[in-house]
């Protein structure tokens, strides 16, 4: 589980708390909202990010369109930028 979900799965506990104490009376319907939508969205899978091979994929077609077949690189120290940040940007490091 990741930080986040470990983070909306406490508040809904500690909110679920608050709900059932006589002094949040008045606010338990809007608690109570709160927390279905929490135990909705905790319900649902945690999303997957992309697979390596579709990162590889994805950096292989964008490489593929800026440097086409029989490209000559006559000023690598002007890729080299390029493709260091298409690299992080397409693996999640910005």
């Amino acid at each position: 589980m990741t930080d986040f979900r470990n983070l909306i799965q406490r508040l809904t506990d500690e909110l679920d708390a608050a709900a059932s104490n006589l002094y949040f009376d008045d606010y338990a319907p809007d608690i109570k909202s709160v927390l279905a939508d929490a135990r909705a969205y905790l319900a649902q899978p945690e999303p997957q990010g992309p697979t390596d091979d579709e990162r590889h994929a994805d950096f292989a077609a964008w490489l593929a369109r800026e440097m086409p077949a029989g490209t000559v690189i006559s000023d690598p120290l002007w890729w080299a930028p390029r493709i260091a940040r298409a690299v992080l940007a397409r693996w999640g490091c910005q």
